[in-house]
């Protein structure tokens, strides 16, 4: 596949998704790596960017420089943002607000604090990412599991996992764990598979960290 058939395919994506408006959105491939740029309404248009990107064959990482650029009518103060962030995490039952910090300077929202579970990031940082107002998002939460789990156990716990989902099946993916950090890495036919696969490094208990180097790759042609 070149790299006008990737380019064309993503724009394609774009066009399709209504969550964006692929117009004021410009994207450039170099060796498996698509760079966006240009501006999107709300930085919720932004991050569905960066996965539809994700979800094309050949695409192996995403350097998403768009910006987000807010109507008029639709300022929001810091505090506003702020407020509402807070008020989501603390009536979310899932999550020790009181170990979480927000700020919030030019629509731009930082995170600091502690969770337990790695998936507990995402859920705190969805709360900035569908917010009004928000430009960028900042996070510096440290995931401090409650028991220590060996880097063999978490291994073993993920590629268990694996085997049992109907997504992943034979796929080709490999784990490393070292400090509790988990590296997934192989291709996939699949994005659904892709995404299956990270959600299962980020539930697994005592992972504090997870890095995605999982590619889709190409399908061959029916002879």
């Amino acid at each position: 596949m070149t790299i006008a058939d990737i380019k064309k395919l993503i724009k394609d994506q774009f066009i399709w998704d209504g969550r964006i408006i692929a117009s004021d959105i410009n994207v450039n491939v170099k060796d498996g790596t698509v760079e966006l740029t240009g501006e999107v309404p709300t930085y919720s248009s932004k991050i569905a960017a960066e996965e539809d990107a994700l979800s094309i064959i050949g695409v192996l990482r995403v350097e998403n420089n768009l910006k987000v650029k807010y109507p008029e009518p639709d300022f929001i103060s810091d505090e506003d943002i702020k407020s509402a962030i807070i008020d989501k995490i603390s009536l979310d039952h899932r999550i020790e607000s009181k170990y979480i910090s927000v700020s919030v300077e030019k629509g731009v929202v930082s995170f600091t604090g502690s969770v337990d579970a790695y998936w507990k990031k995402d859920v705190i940082l969805e709360y900035a990412y569908r917010n009004i107002g928000v430009v960028g998002v900042v996070e510096e939460i440290e995931v401090i599991p409650h028991s220590d789990i060996s880097d063999e156990k978490i291994a073993e716990d993920i590629k268990s996992a694996f085997e049992r989902n109907g997504f992943i099946g034979s796929n080709q993916i490999f784990v490393e764990v070292y400090n509790s950090e988990v590296t997934i890495e192989g291709t996939v036919t699949y994005y659904t598979s892709r995404i299956k696969a990270r959600e299962i490094a980020y539930y697994t208990t005592g992972v504090r960290n997870v890095k995605d180097k999982i590619s889709i790759r190409e399908k061959l042609p029916v002879s």
